[in-house]
């Protein structure tokens, strides 16, 4: 009541006064004692003659050292290891000056140095149960609160609190004291998995940060079902891949994901908990997708994923797992991928029937000998070259993984009855400038045309595209390389100022692919379509990096510059997610577009596939650029439309006069 009507400030400053002169009382309470404790042991009561003199000093001399060794700028309620070490130094010097001042002032008797380390001793004492005091303090009043106020304890929501050690630690001490929101700790997921086996007060840690689907499941069957995940780091942590596809598992077993981080401690502020915005660097809320849909695409089913090692792939992998397959074969050509995906996906989902497949989606036979022994309903074909530098000085490569390699799937899964086939594509396939960008294009085109042609042979199974936009977090995406140039303090590289993108999580990608998966099959959707997330409107790389650096808790331009560096070989100044031929339709899936782009039939395709699959093989590099670029140039090819009757079952054509411009391989065009 005393205080009301006073600011916020004004509070501060004088909490901050009261805490300061308590600490200063300790210091003179200490000095009394040990001179009372000295008297009795050694000397005669005479030893306070000269305390009239040494307590005004030992106040002056604490006050001073206080202030100046920081001793008084730290917060109680955070005492820790570090505040201790502050205060034994400032006690020492407080405990020196008073033995000196009492000793000038005691009449020519000399005290002994016990005298000085008693003072010391007890000063120290005094600091820090003063400290403890408060610390404990909000603990005491919690137990001493009455059975109603526990009843509501026991309704807290259930949470795993995920983080790095000091971050959970944080988290646990302040809800403990009730300083922030509050829940029921049921596990711990440690960044650093150093210790598996130990405890963050007294809260068991469960696994890393990758074993969020399986610590959510025992718990589970324990009658401990998760209701939140506390993600325990600053706000950069938004920034953080590994956090972002974190928070995307958490959303998909429908999770609240919390951030939690400490504001100003200097301030004595307690810890924030708040919604994980994503929002923050994708200039838009995130998508949320029909979870019952996505679990009809796979519950039960035979599943195939490509290219499970990868960002995309292994994402896939973790959520399918989840969704009771009958089946995951898990395909990858890098041996230590697939180990680490196997790995994490027996030791998370241990009820999942997982199988690795070490095997290259060059290798025809290879393919054509995994379909036949699994016999799969679904395929999710991830396994693609997609780093445009990489692919721009490998183009040879490109075009046997992206375009061969995708037919050889394709093929397959036609020719073994799959029930349906996804195609994993990227905005770059729109209009492409670069080898990367048109080999995926081809792999839109080709499944399309199987798409088609299966109204005509009666086919059951669907083929499908996905296209969808940069993905945080994934491997070579540009948020990992602006998170390790900011933990090096390196100027952060910008190829374009003007240069755009748009933003998906990982999270949003694979949910996108599942949904789309059953809405194709559930709705009937019409064939030849490609799905397309609504991703809101495209983001400047610049501002990413700027938003990245205030993230971090940094000045744009002062603390860290952005550089720019040019563009890169096949790179485009901004992306498009629909083809100047395309119409873009809207879906029955919410938040999903899609395109209908103008068909190419399978015989054109083959042939040109064949002489491409020929090129590469001689290692043209020079050859094969010429021939992939004239497939798609619009000016190069023979001036012919291609209309497809509204029953989708068969090609019309209709010639149009006018000699083409030839292209270097008059062959390839898709048009002869």
């Amino acid at each position: 009541m005393l205080l009301e009507g006073i600011s916020t400030t004004a509070k501060r400053r004088l909490k901050h006064v009261i805490l300061f002169t308590l600490d200063v009382a300790a210091a003179a309470m200490a000095l009394f004692i040990a001179a009372a404790l000295q008297a009795d042991f050694t000397y005669s009561l005479t030893i306070f003659s000269g305390m009239w003199t040494a307590v005004p000093i030992t106040i002056v001399a604490a006050a001073s050292i206080f202030f100046f060794t920081g001793v008084s700028r730290r917060v109680w309620r955070f005492f820790s290891i570090t505040d201790l070490s502050v205060i034994i130094l400032a006690a020492a010097l407080t405990a020196v000056t008073s033995y000196v001042a009492l000793n000038l002032a005691g009449a020519g008797m000399r005290l002994p140095i016990s005298f000085l380390f008693m003072h010391w001793l007890l000063l120290v004492i005094g600091m820090c149960s003063l400290r403890l005091a408060r610390r404990l303090a909000p603990r005491l009043k919690n137990s001493l609160r009455n059975d109603s106020r526990s009843h509501n304890a026991q309704q807290a929501p259930l949470a795993l609190i995920a983080g790095s050690p000091d971050g959970i630690d944080m988290v646990l001490r302040q809800a403990g004291a009730g300083l922030s929101e509050r829940f029921t700790p049921v596990g711990v997921l440690d960044e650093t998995e150093i210790d598996l086996r130990r405890t963050i007060r007294g809260v068991p840690i469960r696994g890393g940060l990758e074993a969020l689907n399986r610590v959510y499941n025992e718990l589970s069957e324990k009658g401990k079902q998760p209701e939140k995940l506390i993600i325990a780091a600053d706000t950069s942590a938004v920034a953080e891949s590994q956090y972002v596809d974190l928070a995307g598992r958490a959303k998909s077993l429908g999770l609240a994901v919390m951030s939690a981080s400490s504001t100003s401690a200097v301030q004595d502020d307690a810890v924030s908990v708040r919604p994980f915005d994503l929002s923050e660097l994708l200039g838009r809320p995130s998508a949320n997708l029909d979870l019952s849909a996505i679990k009809r695409a796979v519950a039960g089913k035979r599943i195939l994923v490509t290219g499970a090692g990868g960002s995309i792939g292994g994402e896939l992998t973790r959520q399918i797992a989840s969704l009771e397959p009958e089946k995951l074969v898990l395909l990858d050509a890098s041996e230590f991928n697939l180990y680490s995906i196997d790995h994490e996906i027996q030791s998370n989902f241990p009820h999942a029937e997982a199988d690795p497949l070490l095997c290259d989606i060059r290798n025809r036979d290879a393919v054509m000998h995994a379909f036949e022994e699994y016999q799969f309903d679904i395929v999710f074909h991830a396994a693609a070259l997609k780093h445009v530098p990489m692919v721009e000085k490998n183009p040879c490569a490109g075009v046997e993984t992206n375009v061969i390699g995708t037919k050889n799937i394709a093929d397959a899964a036609q020719k073994f009855n799959a029930t349906a086939m996804v195609q994993v594509s990227t905005d770059k396939a729109v209009d492409p400038i670069g080898v990367m960008g048109a080999t995926k294009r081809l792999g839109e085109l080709y499944c399309q045309a199987l798409d088609l042609a299966g109204a005509e042979n009666n086919s059951n199974t669907r083929f499908m595209t996905v296209r969808f936009g940069n993905v945080l977090g994934s491997s070579g995406s540009v948020i990992p390389l602006f998170q390790h140039q900011l933990k090096q303090r390196m100027p952060l590289t910008v190829t374009h100022p003007d240069m755009t993108r748009f933003f998906m999580t990982i999270h949003e990608a694979v949910q996108l692919i599942l949904q789309s998966t059953q809405g194709a099959l559930d709705n009937g959707t019409r064939r030849g379509r490609i799905f397309v997330l609504d991703m809101g409107e495209p983001i400047k790389i610049l501002d990413i990096a700027k938003r990245m650096i205030r993230l971090s808790g940094l000045t744009p331009g002062k603390d860290v510059k952005i550089e720019i560096v040019g563009e890169r070989p096949g790179e485009k100044l901004f992306e498009e997610l629909f083809d100047s031929d395309e119409e873009q339709l809207p879906s029955e899936i919410d938040g999903v577009f899609e395109a209908e782009p103008s068909p190419v039939p399978l015989t054109r395709l083959n042939k040109a596939f064949a002489a491409l699959s020929a090129t590469a093989a001689r290692n043209d590099a020079a050859t094969i650029r010429k021939e992939l670029f004239a497939l798609l140039n619009k000016h190069n090819v023979t001036p012919e439309k291609i209309e497809v009757a509204d029953t989708r079952k068969k090609y019309i054509k209709t010639e149009k006069a006018g000699a083409p411009i030839a292209p270097a391989n008059d062959e390839l065009r898709l048009g002869a």
